[in-house]
């Protein structure tokens, strides 16, 4: 299947050269982007979160074989989601799925399914793809694994994570996870932050059972919880070793209003 965009010209612009004219205004090549195993990137209107995603994307060496985990927004699909086969397009063109890759998955995680239904009206991974376009050095050879996660049972999405790390083992190819998240919702700015600095200091422990915790007993509404879940336990298993913050903003930064906000992370795990 070729999945069309369907938030072009509304969280990101709808043509190329709009693309080029803001990526070039706030990304600055760094020679210091390093190899990592994962980032997490915000995932609202470029507007907002742009510039904090464009930190997680600029801070690491883009591959161009990129497993997306992004929440579900809609509850369309089944709860582990992988859209197994064809192509995205975003206004930069397309993107083809590695359906090698999405076939072993699927082999061998049996809580995720071959499914579309959930990546028809979504747009957590969508809004990723124009940065990977961007930032990937062998951008015609991009290749993505999107999956949509709605799984909120651990022992599911611990399944699921090991088979990841297995997959990606197996593959010749280097590749980057990127998990799709924003943190706290429609709060006051001085809460979001308080909120979102605990969810910050378990994922740069790696420790996935606090950042669960803790997101369950604060009532922390961060949408993206499984599938950063889900890229802490891969990580591990592939031998990250430790998670860091690299740029934090809310929706307030931009709006000016601080009495309800979202708030933005970008992070790496090497």
């Amino acid at each position: 299947m070729i999945r069309e965009s369907i938030v072009a010209g509304q969280f990101y612009p709808s043509r190329a050269s709009d693309l080029d004219s803001f990526f070039s205004s706030i990304i600055i090549n760094s020679e210091e982007a390093e190899e990592a195993i994962a980032i997490i990137a915000p995932h609202a209107g470029y507007p907002y979160s742009g510039k904090i995603a464009a930190k997680a994307y600029t801070s690491v060496v883009v591959p161009d074989n990129i497993v997306i985990l992004g929440p579900n927004h809609t509850g369309r699909g089944t709860t582990i989601s992988v859209f197994e086969k064809g192509a995205w397009i975003t206004p930069y063109g397309q993107v083809k799925i590695n359906e090698e890759f999405t076939a072993s998955l699927i082999e061998k995680a049996s809580p995720a399914k071959s499914d579309i239904n959930a990546h028809l009206y979504e747009h957590s991974i969508e809004v990723q793809l124009p940065f990977l376009q961007y930032t990937c050095k062998d951008k015609n050879n991009l290749k993505i694994i999107p999956v949509a996660i709605s799984e909120h049972r651990p022992e599911n999405l611990k399944e699921f994570a090991l088979a990841l790390a297995e997959t990606i083992k197996e593959t010749q190819e280097k590749t980057l996870i990127v998990a799709s998240t924003d943190f706290s919702h429609y709060v006051p700015a001085d809460s979001a932050k308080e909120k979102d600095n605990i969810c910050f200091k378990a994922i740069e422990e790696l420790d996935e059972d606090k950042l669960w915790d803790e997101v369950h007993n604060r009532d922390i509404s961060m949408c993206g919880l499984p599938p950063v879940y889900v890229t802490l336990l891969t990580a591990k298993a592939l031998g990250a070793s430790k998670g860091t913050l690299i740029a934090y903003g809310t929706s307030g930064d931009v709006t000016g209003n601080n009495t309800e906000v979202v708030g933005y992370g970008a992070l790496s795990i090497k």
